[in-house]
């Protein structure tokens, strides 16, 4: 599987990535998507980079790399999920 400094730089790279994305690409969709997207989108690119980053011989390792990107990706959406309900909550009705 993987280690626990695999998985904390995981959570980090995959945050960032995704906090960027976000602020850049998705600031203006629905919650849903805002959501969504940018983690999706950083797991994805995760994979790729990390696939190609982890090839020891002729062939690539998405797989095992998307299965080392998934754990940190799926708590982010958790975390953002939790922080959009609280805010959503938060909002005076108008």
């Amino acid at each position: 599987m993987f280690n626990f400094g695999s998985l904390i730089g995981g959570f980090v790279m995959v945050g960032l990535v995704s906090r960027v994305l976000e602020r850049t690409l998705f600031r203006k969709a629905v919650a849903r998507v805002r959501i969504l997207a940018p983690n999706v989108s950083a797991l994805m690119l995760a994979t790729v980079i990390g696939g190609l980053g982890m090839v020891n011989t002729r062939s690539s390792q998405f797989v095992q790399a998307f299965v080392g990107y998934l754990i940190p990706t799926v708590l982010w959406i958790i975390i953002d999920t939790v922080r959009e309900t609280k805010a959503r909550s938060e909002k005076p009705a108008s």
